[in-house]
Parts: structure tokens; sequence; C-alpha cells
């Protein structure tokens, strides 16, 4: 026997919509699912009985969405959806849309997944977005600026007319390099500042974009790269390039390594005092072993040991 309370704490049987849902006391094999709560995640508590105050366990109810389409929201079940994805971008003006999605409802389709339609970024990637409150400038027309509440209007009347839904996406983690945003509230993304675990990753695409902009402006023709690259020929002169020239520049390996005279200089600086040499017998299997400690700012040559450590392995008679 166990008490289930749907709602986000122990005893509390409020969901997210504030509406009161029942909170059953049931076996395994019944639950009382009625007042329905709102679709999403719901979490769950349970004890073990009613005296208990604390609760033994936790987890989540998904609830899932109740579809409508048409003018007397008829029902539309789940597994019944046909759903074709566009690329968003490629609709073009907002006037078009009607006569370009129609295909999709003629041949069968009741949902149409679109990617984002904000304002997208330089790269015109179809989740690259430059400004996440404007609609993207495809979709106007030389003599009309459009809206989401003009999107919204045709996406209405393909519910009520054509019997369609129409979703899209939400994109939190993603944004254009010139977003306005971003160069106000650089915080809120990754960086080397925030993020210094990436700084060698940072510094070895600075080299891939240097070295591809020599490439393409025939730079590196004179020694086996052309500015087209055609064969495996090519990507090989690539990757020679990389290693022989670019890489032992930016040395990498620094990132992760120490420095070895500082180390030693410190160690000895540790033994220097009143440190009493340890006598070993056989090794001990169990017995500490220095490693290498990395450095959380990715400095070079800046990682550490832990010198306790080192002083109680190697300051020997």
């Amino acid at each position: 026997m166990a008490e289930y309370f749907p709602g986000y704490g122990h005893g509390n049987n409020q969901c997210n919509t504030g509406k009161q849902c029942s909170s059953a006391a049931a076996s395994s094999s019944s639950f009382n699912t009625e007042p329905r709560c709102s679709p999403g995640l719901h979490p769950v508590s349970f004890t073990e009985s009613v005296e208990r105050e604390k609760a033994q366990g936790s987890g989540f109810f998904l609830v899932d969405p109740t579809l409508t389409v048409g003018m007397n929201n008829e029902v539309l079940p789940l597994d019944c959806i046909q759903c074709q994805t566009v690329l968003a971008k490629c609709l073009g003006p907002l006037p078009d849309w009607e006569q370009r999605l129609q295909v999709a409802q003629e041949t069968g389709y009741n949902m149409v997944h679109m990617t984002p339609i904000q304002e997208l970024g330089a790269s015109n990637s179809s989740y690259s977005l430059s400004d996440q409150h404007k609609l993207n400038i495809e979709f106007h027309t030389p003599d009309q600026q459009f809206s989401f509440t003009d999107v919204e209007s045709f996406i209405r009347k393909m519910r009520d007319e054509w019997r369609m839904l129409c979703i899209t996406d939400i994109v939190l983690n993603h944004s254009a390099n010139e977003s306005p945003w971003l160069q106000k509230h650089p915080e809120a993304t990754y960086n080397c500042q925030n993020s210094p675990h990436l700084r060698p990753a940072y510094l070895l695409d600075r080299v891939l974009y240097h070295f591809s902009k020599e490439i393409s402006e025939g730079k590196w023709e004179d020694r086996g790269i052309p500015v087209a690259i055609r064969d495996e020929k090519d990507v090989e002169a690539i990757k020679t390039a990389i290693h022989s020239c670019f890489l032992p520049q930016v040395k990498l390996h620094e990132f992760y390594i120490l420095d070895v005279d500082k180390m030693v200089e410190e160690f000895r600086h540790r033994i220097s005092g009143h440190v009493p040499a340890i006598s070993r017998g056989k090794e001990d299997p169990n017995q500490e072993k220095l490693v290498m400690i990395q450095d959380p700012q990715y400095g070079r040559r800046a990682c550490k040991v832990d010198m306790s450590t080192a002083v109680k392995l190697f300051n020997l008679p």
C-alpha cells in the first residue's frame, strides 16, 4: 500500500496550473486520475503509510496533451499524428506559405513542424538565431513587414480550416555570434573566462580558421595545397601542414603539463625544513600514487601535484 501525491512536494496535491488534483491512496494497480492535470511533467512523491511525514521516494508523472483540430475542436489522437518537417527559412514571404504548405495538407499530413521562425544570423543556419524577438526577414515582402501575430493568424487558419497543427522549436542553447543580446551579456554563453577548459579548443579553432583563410587566398599552392580541395592527396597535404607547421607553434600540450623545474624547486623547499624522511620496506600496493592535477584555469605548464603526497613518497633516507 502506498500513498501518492501528485504535486510539488509531500502532501502537496496542487498541479502547476493551480487546479486541485486527487491524491490517491491506491494499490500499485490503480490510481485516481481525475480531475486531470495540465499536460507536462508533474512531480510525485510517496510514503509507505499515511503516518509518515517524510516522503520515501519521488518521481514524475507524464501527462500527455489533448490535441484538437477544426472549428469544432475535434480530438486528434497522438498515435494518429502524421508530421512533416519544413525549413522555415525556405518558405519565403508569408503570403506564399499557404500555397507551399497546402501540398502537405493535401497529401495527408495533419501536423507541420517548422524550424525556428525568428531572425537568423549571418550563417543562415536554421537554429542560429540573431534576434529571438524578431521575425525572419525572409518572411517580409518589399511592400509589407509582417509580425508574429500575422504568423499566428495563418497557423490558426491551418488548424481551423485545414485541420492541421503546427509546432516549432524553442531554441535555448544556440545563438548567432553577432546576436545583440550576446554582445551585451557574454556571460550567457560559453567563453574562455567562464569555461577555461575551452582555451585549448579555442586556440586550435583559431589556428584552423587562419589556416583555412590562407588556403582560400592561395598562399599554400606552392606547397601542394590548392585553393579548391578535390581529392585525398590535398587532404593529406593539409594534415601534414597542420602537424608540422601549426601545432608545433601553438604547443597545445602545454595546457596539460606541469613545469618540472618549478615542481622540483617547490619539493626541495618543502623537504628543506624539519620533515623527517620515511623508511619503506616492500612497496605497498595500496599506497598513495602521485598524479598530476589539472590546472582549473588551463594555463600553460600550470598543472600541479599534491606536494604532501610527493614528500611522503620521495623524501626517503
